[in-house]
């Protein structure tokens, strides 16, 4: 492996060729960000460079995002002010949400370590602190959180975390459902009313016969 070829050289570049292309007004997808690395240096093609761009996004060093199935890459870094929502830490804030909206957005193939959603926040958030907190603290609680609800999954090997689709049920569905549950429950207040004991008044025991 040349000089050029080490890991830190390539997020150089690829950082570079981001910032350039986010500078015309356009989004970073592997083409023009190829295309921007081919000025300087012909010899790579679009699949040196996506995976270079993926392993970057695997190393928490460049942020990958899918909306209606374009992908596009950015730099965690760089975040302009007034455009991004809100989010005030403290340290028992729930970050369970924020994890699972990141991995969706994210949307890796093989996970997303916490670094990378860490990144992802960073990116998409102007991040405040109202008290000494740690952000990637807060999002390996949410992580845990989040999992033990059933809404991500993890590879422990190499520590990875996915996202659930959650399918929404019809309301036609929805409506059945209640249907039947406030029939059951129907029921069972009958049920529970016939077990009830009677209105009769109780029967009065016969005392003994009086001794003449």
């Amino acid at each position: 492996m040349t000089k050029e070829e080490t890991g830190d050289v390539w997020i150089a570049w690829l950082l570079d060729a981001i910032h350039k292309i986010r500078y015309q007004k356009q989004r970073p997808n592997v083409e023009r960000v190829a295309q921007c690395i081919r000025q300087h240096h012909p010899q790579y093609s679009n699949e040196t460079v996506h995976q270079h761009l993926e392993d970057a996004v695997r190393q928490g060093n460049i942020s990958r995002h899918e909306n209606k199935g374009n992908i596009s890459y950015k730099d965690p870094e760089s975040r302009t002010k007034g455009t991004h929502k809100n989010l005030r830490l403290a340290p028992d804030s729930d970050l369970s949400k924020v994890f699972v909206r990141a991995l969706r957005e994210l949307n890796e193939q093989d996970g997303s370590t916490v670094r990378t959603v860490e990144n992802f926040v960073l990116s998409a958030y102007q991040v405040s602190y109202t008290q000494d907190c740690s952000l990637r603290d807060l999002l390996k609680a949410g992580g845990r959180k989040a999992l033990s609800r059933g809404l991500v999954t993890c590879n422990s090997v190499n520590n990875t975390f996915k996202a659930l689709l959650i399918k929404k049920k019809p309301p036609s569905i929805i409506k059945e459902e209640i249907k039947e549950h406030a029939h059951s429950q129907v029921k069972k207040k009958k049920k529970k009313k016939s077990l009830s004991p009677s209105d009769e008044s109780p029967k009065v025991k016969q005392g003994a016969p009086k001794k003449s």
